[in-house]
């Protein structure tokens, strides 16, 4: 019995020890697996860099060939069955003789649909040749990686440091940027960006760099213990409030009809004046902590005229602002109604506006070029359209001390619409133009294609209406016709380099003209819509807002924007009074 018990305790003893490795081993499983889950969330690129060896793990792979080409589509031999959608992909010319992997890239094609054996892609870019049925499909070489970063915080340049180690581990070549491109780039090559998103987030966003294709994007809270409490957070440098914080505005009402607004530096002395567009003259208004004091006044002596646009830029170099200003007068013509444009140029002197030219027979328009400066273009009206022709460059003629309307603008060869565009800066090949369905693409101009989309309709803005005369007249039974149309003046559409390369606009929600007197009648405001002034850029394929105003239950008709401080002003309509708010 004894032995019995010895033996059992024996047996005992060694189940216990065995018991306790196991613990011990599952434990040490346990926390090295806890370990890695927090390490795997305490690190917020993880799906970053699982992204990148998804793509590039295996560089030169033969996916197969093409098997049919139509139009951007292509349909592809599908070898590899680890192709993802939207996955980015190289086709290569089919030179007999020479292998797949040394074969000239003719294009990228992106991943649409798989299906059994097959690839339905979509041509992104040709880089060389056509495009043509036998050629290879492969997966991209591995990128050289550029990495950078706008932010001084410490929270960001702790996530950029460990990034980079992160890249370096797994084998990629990294390269440190001061500035946020490089001077040379590959197809392939990589650009991953660091950039303060509001006070407590980052945006972390990666794109292929020569096509500028977005290939990831997220935005990443920064911890609150990361935020020193006793300093003021760093504003950010993306969306309008990289300039300006949000926290305080003005509003101010007018007396009178509002058109347009523009901010301007009149004296040229960094001076902020409010010019106000009004549908019989212009009035100029200082901003004071009293509200809004005119400064100056001017009335329009032609007849039956439309206001239509109004610009601001040193236009004879004398260091003040010209106001420019574009007109139309109505008229009849071989008894239709029509118009023909009629606008001026105003120069500020003794505190007067004094017109500096008159009866000038184009629109006009101020618009920002890629390197930030200043650029007044005009554009005549067609016979029975809007626009004609090319878009020309307005210069200052000092010799006869007038514009000279010669030569055409061309960074605007081929575009229709004076009004209508904005250039991408840093691109000389890429423009972003407001469609007249009111959507907005990026183009690639070379090849006139469209590279990139933004994700709503902007909505039609029917504020300022003339006449234009019809071609010919539709008959209405009873011996009448209409024998002419009301068109519309476009919205701003305003690049500023000094708020981050955006592009502003108005979102145009709420209904206009009779539409908008019947529904007032019927429901209240707050059901009509509301409209909203948005900022936007070009990210990869897609024109993303990156900024987006207060949304207003009132009919916003135009913004514009003073310096020091940096302000926006919005200019808008409330049951037929007209207001400034002022955004700070």
């Amino acid at each position: 019995m004894t032995l019995g018990v010895i033996s059992y305790q024996k047996r005992k003893g060694k189940k216990l020890k065995k018991r306790i490795l196991s613990t011990f081993f599952l434990f040490s499983i346990l926390l090295l697996t806890l370990n890695h889950i927090c390490y795997a969330s305490s690190f917020p690129l993880t799906s970053l860099l699982d992204f990148l060896d998804r793509e590039y793990s295996k560089p030169f792979q033969v996916i197969g060939k093409v098997i049919e080409v139509s139009g951007e589509r292509v349909l592809l031999e599908g070898r590899n069955p680890q192709l993802t959608l939207r996955q980015y992909l190289w086709i290569c010319s089919h030179k007999k003789g020479v292998s797949p992997q040394l074969q000239t890239h003719k294009a990228w094609v992106r991943v649409e649909a798989i299906f059994p054996g097959k690839v339905l892609g979509t041509i992104q870019k040709v880089i060389k040749g056509t495009v043509e049925v036998g050629d290879w499909v492969l997966t991209p070489p591995a990128p050289q990686i550029y990495i950078y970063t706008s932010s001084k915080k410490k929270s960001a340049m702790t996530l950029y440091q460990k990034l980079m180690e992160e890249l370096i581990d797994r084998g990629y070549r990294v390269k440190e940027l001061e500035k946020k491109h490089p001077s040379y780039y590959g197809t392939s090559d990589i650009l991953i960006r660091i950039d303060p998103y509001g006070d407590r987030s980052l945006s972390i966003k990666m794109e292929y760099t020569k096509e500028r294709w977005l290939l990831f994007s997220k935005v990443i809270p920064i911890p609150a213990e990361a935020i020193p409490v006793a300093e003021k957070p760093e504003r950010p440098t993306t969306g309008f409030g990289a300039r300006i914080p949000q926290g305080k505005e003005d509003i101010f009402r007018l007396e009178t009809n509002a058109l347009r607004i523009i901010g301007c530096d009149l004296k040229g002395n960094g001076s902020n004046f409010i010019s106000i567009l009004k549908k019989d003259g212009i009035s100029v208004f200082s901003l004071s902590p009293k509200g809004l004091i005119e400064v100056a006044s001017y009335k329009f002596s032609i007849p039956d005229i439309h206001p239509l646009h109004l610009h601001a830029m040193d236009l004879d170099g004398d260091g003040g602002e010209e106001l420019l200003v574009t007109i139309c007068r109505e008229i009849e013509s071989m008894g239709k109604r029509d118009s023909i444009l009629c606008s001026q140029i105003l120069s500020f002197k003794s505190g007067n506006l004094i017109p500096l030219q008159q009866e000038i027979p184009y629109y006009l328009r101020v618009i920002t070029d890629r390197k930030g400066n200043k650029v007044a273009l005009a554009q005549r009206k067609g016979e029975y359209i809007q626009y004609m022709g090319h878009i020309y460059k307005v210069e200052w003629d000092r010799t006869m001390k007038g514009i000279e309307i010669s030569s055409p603008y061309r960074p605007a060869r081929d575009i229709y619409s004076i009004y209508q565009f904005n250039l991408v800066p840093d691109d000389p090949k890429r423009v972003i133009i407001l469609e007249p369905n009111k959507s907005i693409h990026g183009y690639y101009t070379p090849e006139e294609k469209i590279e990139a989309r933004a994700d709503r309709n902007y909505g039609e803005f029917k504020e300022i209406p003339y006449p234009i005369k019809l071609k010919k007249p539709i008959p209405l039974g009873s011996g009448e016709s209409i024998t002419h149309k009301n068109i519309y003046a476009p919205r701003r559409f305003e690049l500023r380099k000094d708020f981050d390369n955006q592009c502003f606009l108005i979102y145009k929600e709420r209904g206009t003209g009779t539409i908008r007197n019947i529904i007032k009648t019927t429901i209240s405001s707050a059901v009509q819509g509301q409209d909203q002034v948005v900022g936007l850029k070009w990210e990869g394929n897609r024109i993303l807002e990156t900024w987006h105003s207060k949304k207003f239950s009132r009919d916003i008709i135009d913004f514009s924007f003073l310096k020091n401080p940096d302000r926006m002003l919005v200019l808008y309509r409330d049951d037929e009074r007209y207001a400034i708010r002022v955004l700070y």
